[in-house]
């Protein structure tokens, strides 16, 4: 069921992809993706963050604080308001690199159809 899920969101970005108000940031190590984030249009005030991910060897040296300051210097040229993100409580490294930005989780659900324990969040950023 996860899968099926960031298939669709993935396939969904890149097919409303519209590089004025859309993008994606991609790592790279050595020519290798080592890790990525992207920005998709809500609407005109709002953006949400996705993809945010980093190969293991490339964490705890700054890639990720990097990133998201990539990804926040994009939605502030844009003019966006308003940043959200969707992430789950398994991710503490990555909720922990939200906060410190200056997000908070507005809410949580269950969603268990993605395994035993799962549970959603949505975090918020005024720009």
């Amino acid at each position: 069921m996860f899968s099926a899920y960031v298939d669709h969101i993935v396939y969904e970005f890149a097919d409303k992809y519209n590089p004025r108000t859309d993008c994606l940031n991609i790592l790279e190590c050595n020519g290798v993706p080592a890790g990525s984030i992207a920005v998709a249009r809500v609407d005109d005030n709002t953006a949400q963050l996705r993809f945010f991910m980093l190969e293991p060897e490339m964490r705890k040296r700054g890639y990720g604080n990097r990133l998201i300051n990539l990804a926040l210097d994009f939605c502030r040229e844009k003019g966006y308001k308003k940043v959200f993100l969707l992430t789950i409580t398994a991710q503490v490294v990555a909720r922990h690199i939200y906060e410190t930005h200056g997000f908070y989780k507005v809410w949580s659900r269950d969603k268990s159809e993605w395994g035993d324990g799962v549970i959603e969040e949505r975090w918020d950023l005024e720009l």
